[in-house]
């Protein structure tokens, strides 16, 4: 069994490690609403302006030095200021 508290560091770590969120490869996001860590869970909150890109098609998220930690394929129309939120949760699997 892993301990909460060590759910807690892996998640803290995992927070500090992401920089930014990059959309369709070209729109970089680091101002974020909201980057925490509440026990073994990373809250992440940020906001992508209206006209900033029509609509989403890839989501990355990035470590300094534009590293990717992770991408994924969506599809989102941009139709208005979108605010964009992601929980990541850090469980023991076995």
């Amino acid at each position: 069994m892993i301990p909460t508290a060590f759910q807690s560091d892996i998640a803290s770590f995992v927070e500090s490690q992401i920089a930014k969120v990059q959309i369709n490869g070209t729109f970089d996001i680091t101002n974020f609403i909201v980057k925490s860590v509440v026990g073994n869970k990373v809250n992440m909150s940020y906001e992508i302006p209206f006209g900033s890109v029509a609509e989403v098609k890839t989501m990355a998220l990035l470590k300094a030095g534009d590293q990717v930690i992770s991408i994924n394929d969506v599809y989102l129309p941009i139709s208005s200021d979108t605010n964009i939120t992601h929980t990541f949760t850090i469980l023991e699997v076995g």
